[in-house]
């Protein structure tokens, strides 16, 4: 609506102090109604090296060599975005140097191993993810995904991928083609 202008400042600060006191009373509204119950069960350490915004629907969004720690796991990448009420962290890389080089890309720790990644989503509460352009080390080699799926006991599904031997993970001297593994 049209603010009314109005010569007397007497009559201004009303209208300010009418809004305040709307805009308090709605805070206090959405203070006293119920938080919905997080599926998040223990506590969760995080830090952000740039910055860290909040935003409601208890959502966090992390920019600059981003840390989460939630029991037995840790994910770090130059940006991370927490959802506490569905349980899903999402993470990706930053934004490309002059030689097309990603800085901070998801690396995710758990029993299960270390997983290195372009992107990365997942759920804390079924312990399932989904990764892209995965590279993580199994035995004496090394397996590497463009589509792929960890599952709660540890077992990567992937497509497209390659188990190699061989250090040089972009473009290995040879490999095995794994269509789907």
């Amino acid at each position: 609506p049209p603010v009314p202008v109005m010569s007397d400042s007497l009559a201004i600060d009303s209208i300010v102090n009418d809004s305040l006191s709307l805009v308090q009373a709605d805070s206090l509204a959405a203070i006293a109604k119920e938080p919905k119950p997080s599926a998040i069960t223990d506590v969760v350490n995080y830090t952000a090296k740039d910055s860290l915004i909040f935003f409601g629907g208890n959502i966090a969004a992390m920019y600059g060599s981003s840390k989460i720690n939630y029991t037995d796991i840790q994910m770090t990448a130059d940006y991370l975005n927490m959802n506490m009420d569905s349980s899903i962290v999402y993470a990706q890389g930053g934004v490309p140097d002059s030689l097309g080089q990603i800085p901070g890309k998801p690396v995710f720790k758990d029993k299960g191993g270390e997983y290195n990644s372009e992107t990365m989503k997942y759920n804390f509460k079924t312990k399932k993810g989904f990764i892209t352009n995965v590279i993580t080390q199994q035995g004496e080699g090394f397996v590497t995904g463009g589509q792929s799926k960890k599952m709660e006991n540890d077992d990567l599904y992937l497509q497209n991928g390659r188990y190699t031997t061989c250090d040089i993970h972009d473009h290995p001297h040879f490999y095995f083609a794994l269509t789907k593994a």
